[in-house]
């Protein structure tokens, strides 16, 4: 009983960690830069795979409930639904591209690493697809304005991921 409620207590805090990361945002053109995928990404190394992919899974319900969880303070089915809705679907799929690392490469550096970046490629794909779709663009066009403006700060939000995420589950 007590290994359960630890738990949930400590997806509880993955979760609210999300949450907050999500709040920081900076407009960076059509898509928001936010922290949101450093989050899900310590959420990943924190809980492992499965754990990671609950946490994201309540994120995404929280904020399809309406909960000003997603970046921006928003929330609901529309930001879901809306143009970059892709990259918060893509969290959860990237979720289980990591978990699938995780299962191939092991819960070492090595591993957390490629999972990371198996993550961030899924998210990635979802978000550029749903971007294309939803704005009606090209991917040539897509790329350029969701993922090209972002390669340099998402590699520095993944070596800050694997730097705190393995010190993170030493303390929870």
């Amino acid at each position: 009983m007590e290994r359960k409620t630890k738990n949930v207590a400590k997806t509880a805090l993955v979760v609210a960690l999300m949450c907050v990361c999500a709040w920081v945002s900076v407009p960076f053109g059509v898509v928001v830069f936010t922290l949101q995928t450093l989050g899900a990404m310590i959420a990943l190394q924190a809980l492992g795979g499965t754990g990671g992919i609950v946490a994201i899974v309540i994120y995404l319900l929280l904020g399809a409930v309406g909960l000003p969880v997603f970046s921006s303070f928003g929330g609901g089915f529309g930001v879901l639904f809306g143009p970059t809705g892709g990259f918060l679907f893509g969290f959860l799929f990237g979720g289980a591209a990591y978990l699938c690392s995780e299962r191939i490469f092991g819960k070492n550096k090595r591993g957390r690493i490629v999972g990371l970046c198996s993550f961030l490629f899924v998210c990635y794909i979802f978000g550029c697809g749903y971007y294309a779709l939803g704005y009606g663009v090209g991917l040539k066009e897509a790329v350029t304005v969701c993922v090209l403006p972002y390669v340099v700060p998402e590699i520095v939000k993944l070596c800050l991921a694997v730097a705190v995420g393995g010190r993170i589950v030493r303390y929870l």
